[in-house]
């Protein structure tokens, strides 16, 4: 059974990265769209078979509404972590020898804390 699913899976999986420059506002606006997407294909599908099968609304609603709720139970914890993340920060004070005061985003280094 799946417990949890994070669109950045597959991203480590095939190792995309060499491929396209991406950084972690790029994988934040992912994680947040990708559960939307989900959620309005089901509800796409919900209206399409409803329009054509009266008799079997209401077991299509609760199938619909189940589908809606197991998805966002599977992709809750990789999307909440990805969240999470942009708000961790890390503080550099010296580096090779030299005083910098720098605070940077603990999961791209490339974006700047504040």
């Amino acid at each position: 059974m799946v417990t949890s699913f994070s669109p950045g899976d597959l991203a480590d999986q095939f190792d995309i990265r060499c491929a396209f420059d991406y950084d972690h506002y790029d994988i934040l606006l992912l994680y947040t769209l990708i559960p939307l997407v989900f959620v309005g294909f089901v509800f796409i599908l919900h209206v399409n078979f409803s329009a054509r099968s009266s008799k079997h609304k209401q077991a299509l609603r609760r199938e619909s509404i189940n589908t809606v709720l197991y998805l966002t139970f599977v992709i809750y914890p990789g999307v909440s972590g990805v969240i999470f993340a942009t708000f961790q920060c890390i503080d550099f004070e010296q580096a090779d020898g030299i005083e910098i005061f720098k605070s940077t985003l603990s999961h791209d280094f490339r974006i700047s804390c504040g």
